[in-house]
């Protein structure tokens, strides 16, 4: 426990610091969220695409859920659905933050 309240205070100060800081925590929280996606995808399917095609797949995606639908295979599907929901939670979150500065 409290290793997690020194990680919490941690974040909260990094956060505080500014929009540069926000910037760079969403920035690295979609590049995580791609690359273990990409893992997954490499790990868990026939493992005819490489680690990088497989981030890049995670990314859009993370970034882009019109790609939802182009997936074969229930693995697949069930991650590809996993990040796309991530990817909705993350902006939601990004559009919190903008709207309480703007009030």
């Amino acid at each position: 426990m409290r290793l997690y309240n020194g990680f919490k205070h941690a974040l909260e100060r990094f956060i505080v610091r500014g929009a540069t800081s926000q910037l760079l925590l969403v920035a690295a929280l979609i590049g995580l969220i791609s690359v273990v996606g990409g893992a997954l995808i490499v790990t868990g399917t026939d493992g005819t695409g490489s680690l990088s095609d497989s981030i890049w797949w995670a990314f859009l995606r993370l970034t882009d859920p019109g790609y939802l639908g182009d997936d074969a295979g229930t693995f697949k599907r069930v991650v590809s659905t996993i990040i796309t929901v991530l990817g909705y939670v993350e902006q939601g979150r990004d559009n919190q933050r903008m709207t309480r500065r703007a009030i």
